[in-house]
């Protein structure tokens, strides 16, 4: 039960730091939010992604594919962006296009 419910926060939360990121720029009084976002998400993706190995490594991605894991859940897809497509569209997006288009959306956000 309480691993169903740690699921379902790391939902929100994962899916409330996309709509940060890839929005919040655009208001005034929602941009330091998202500044402060937006760099943890890069420090996350860039300086941790050294250190674990893999440049766009995700702390919250890894945290939710355990939690996931420990309910039996898998396959997981190696993004949580394929992993949203599939589970809200019936769409498996391919590895590279969910690479490219959070590339995209963050460097178009962070500057």
């Amino acid at each position: 039960m309480l691993l169903r419910l740690l699921d379902v926060i790391l939902d929100f939360l994962h899916i409330m730091v996309i709509v940060i990121n890839s929005s919040f720029w655009v208001h005034p009084r929602t941009r330091l939010l998202h500044k402060y976002v937006i760099h943890l998400t890069a420090v996350s993706w860039l300086f941790l992604g050294l250190w674990f190995g893999s440049i766009g490594y995700c702390f919250l991605t890894d945290v939710q594919w355990r939690v996931k894991e420990a309910l039996g859940e898998g396959p997981l897809p190696p993004s949580y962006l394929i992993y949203l497509c599939e589970r809200f569209f019936n769409y498996r997006l391919e590895p590279f296009i969910a690479d490219l288009v959070a590339g995209i959306v963050f460097f178009v956000a962070l500057f």
